[in-house]
């Protein structure tokens, strides 16, 4: 795509790729992929009243049963530092309008913390400068407050971040600096009983990454992370899992190739979920990750929606669904079931 029109001086074929990975652009398939075992079922939503269109970060908040979305872009590309959220009981968004609000971010990442009930956002972007702020929010109070934790990592945009339930810690891996600056390939941990961050040098790791696709998978204890194919080659495409404070390379056989996408966990059926638009069919592909036994399968869900970038994606439990909001050029939302 040949985008014509500027932001702040960038071109939004450059803001298209900057891009958090809760709400990073779909990606493609390979071929010679394992049939699914299981159904995945698209359907329209009748809510679709959030502004934001592109770059914003959504996490489901099972306390409250709710979705919670902050930033991103509109229908104009104008910037939002609003915070919304998607009533799972009534399927209806309202903007929460909290007294005082972080800054406008988008690329952000974005986990909940189900010990503390509360949700909380690392980085990202507003095309000036990158940030490495840590904000909390708190959906019983509707606040938003800033951590200010000690040894932050640097600034950054585009990462990928999990909260780790088996040892309450929030993993962070790669990133990128502000303005198409260099990638990162460090890992990073968030405490917080402590309020710290701590890197993590570890042995071995995966290639420096942006548009990271990381999810925690509480089946095998594992943070796992998803690299998908990179200017069309596949020479890269892997999918790698971190324990113990170290990174290792899986044999998964069969394997998406998204270059972009969104990763999560599906607590019904017990496995991650890879979201992604075919970029030879412009079909939405559906992977799931199996934590027992490392393979994908590839489903073939029935109504999929139009494709579309840079939206968001969260696993609604009380509904046991997926949805997607919004997401260039489109501002609809669907959802997903997937049954085995």
């Amino acid at each position: 795509m040949n985008y014509q029109r500027t932001i702040r001086g960038l071109p939004i074929g450059f803001i298209l790729l900057a891009v958090a990975a809760s709400c990073t652009p779909f990606g493609s398939t390979q071929s010679g992929r394992v049939a699914g075992r299981g159904t995945a079922d698209w359907a329209p939503s009748s809510t679709d009243g959030q502004p934001m269109r592109t770059e914003f970060a959504m996490v489901y908040d099972a306390a409250h049963e709710q979705i919670v979305a902050f930033g991103g872009r509109d229908d104009e590309w104008d910037p939002l530092d609003e915070t919304w959220v998607y009533d799972c009981k009534t399927h209806t968004w309202a903007n929460a309008q909290p007294a005082a609000s972080p800054p406008y971010r988008g690329t952000h990442a974005m986990v909940y913390d189900p010990v503390r009930e509360t949700v909380l956002m690392f980085g990202g972007d507003d095309f000036t400068r990158a940030f490495n702020d840590l904000w909390e929010y708190d959906s019983a109070l509707n606040t938003w407050t800033e951590l200010s934790p000690d040894n932050p990592p640097d600034a950054r945009q585009m990462h990928g971040m999990v909260y780790d339930s088996d040892r309450d810690v929030v993993v962070m891996y790669g990133g990128r600096r502000t303005g198409g600056g260099a990638s990162f390939d460090g890992t990073w941990e968030y405490s917080r009983s402590t309020n710290a961050w701590r890197s993590v040098g570890s042995e071995h790791r995966p290639p420096s990454q942006d548009h990271v696709k990381m999810a925690y998978d509480p089946v095998s204890k594992r943070t796992i992370l998803f690299i998908g194919a990179s200017g069309r080659s596949l020479a890269g495409v892997g999918t790698w899992a971190y324990e113990n404070g170290d990174w290792t390379k899986l044999e998964t056989g069969a394997s998406p190739t998204a270059s972009h996408g969104s990763l999560v966990y599906d607590r019904k059926i017990g496995m991650l979920v890879l979201i992604g638009t075919d970029e030879g069919s412009g079909d939405m592909d559906t992977w799931t990750f199996d934590g027992a036994t490392d393979e994908w399968t590839v489903l073939s869900p029935s109504g999929s929606p139009a494709s579309r970038e840079h939206g968001g994606m969260a696993y609604d439990e009380l509904n046991d669904s997926f949805l997607v909001a919004a997401g260039f050029p489109r501002n609809d939302n669907w959802t997903m079931k997937i049954e085995k």
